[in-house]
């Protein structure tokens, strides 16, 4: 009976690991204003979440100067953007990430591979122990 409940825990680690990545992404979605709550350092309690539609859709932050009336301005974006956004214009500050409201930050997060390395281990461990795993 055991072996049923470690069997099936097993296979919902795997389904959440790789099937939940279709689900739409949680990006901070704002731009700068005159309170700064968008702009750097970044206060995500002042900021919604919002779900990117398409799915396919990654979280993005941009910075751009722009000069009004003759002083620079630093914009920042949060936002929903599609993963060649970053490369189609040029700006300040452009970075993209795969994971839940990951677009406060200065750099890159890249999906952890973590998850991955334990729903692979858990894979193994359970096809060993069922005696179906092929050596």
């Amino acid at each position: 009976m055991c072996t049923y409940y470690w069997r099936l825990l097993i296979f919902g680690v795997f389904v959440v690991n790789f099937f939940g990545k279709g689900c739409s992404l949680e990006c901070f979605d704002c731009k700068s204003d005159p309170k700064g709550h968008c702009g750097d350092p970044f206060n995500s309690s002042s900021v919604k979440a919002v779900s990117c539609v398409p799915s396919s859709y990654v979280c993005l932050k941009q910075k751009q100067i722009f000069k009004r009336n003759g002083r620079e301005i630093m914009e920042v974006t949060r936002s929903c953007a599609p993963d060649s956004y970053c490369r189609l214009m040029i700006f300040e500050h452009c970075s993209l990430c795969q994971t839940d409201r990951c677009n406060p930050a200065n750099v890159s997060l890249p999906s952890s591979p973590v998850n991955t390395i334990i729903a692979m281990c858990l894979l193994i461990k359970y096809f060993s122990a069922s005696g179906t795993f092929i050596t």
